[in-house]
């Protein structure tokens, strides 16, 4: 019979020993609190950290995930919410003042927002992005209702528009040819 190597019996003893599971319980513990933390920390301040202490030039649009850039992300989210207030432009409004008449962000920023049945949604963009927004300028956007960014899902709750006829007809021509056989 063959013996269990010294890290097997290892295993096996820690496995069985209340001490080893109080410190996977503990370590487990402070790992949910560093994840906790880690969800909190502010790119932009880390980012300026490391610019000024090893003069290494990077921007929050350079961060990845390994996947996309936060400025490939947020160029997205723009083409995504403009396609949005584009398809309920009667909804959709933007300004490049608060509700207070103060420029967003000091100048330089519009914001843009849709009213749905749940409340406002609204993001701020650059300048550049306000030919996106095909929707009424106006002067002062309205009043905050306090949204936040968790509220997206007040999107969902718009109503679907409706699919001009004549692309629903060619819709149901296609697939509802009767059969050859």
């Amino acid at each position: 019979m063959e013996r269990p190597s010294g890290l097997m019996k290892n295993f096996v003893v820690a496995r069985g020993n209340t001490k080893s599971q109080y410190c996977l319980a503990e370590f487990k513990k402070i790992e949910k609190e560093l994840l906790k933390a880690m969800a909190q920390i502010d790119i932009r301040k880390h980012l300026a950290y490391l610019n000024e202490k090893y003069g290494v030039e990077l921007e929050t649009d350079d961060v990845s995930d390994g996947y996309h850039t936060f400025g490939c992300l947020y160029e997205q989210r723009c083409i995504l919410f403009a396609a949005l207030v584009g398809a309920y432009r009667d909804l959709a409004w933007k300004s490049r003042c608060h509700s207070d008449g103060e420029p967003c962000f000091g100048g330089g920023w519009f914001i843009v927002g849709i009213k749905t049945p749940q409340g406002q949604y609204t993001y701020h963009y650059p300048d550049d992005d306000w030919y996106l927004f095909d929707c009424e300028e106006v002067e002062r956007a309205p009043e905050w209702d306090g949204h936040m960014a968790e509220n997206v899902t007040r999107l969902l709750s718009l109503q679907t528009p409706s699919i001009p006829d004549v692309v629903g007809a060619m819709t149901l021509d296609k697939y509802n040819q009767p059969s050859e056989e």
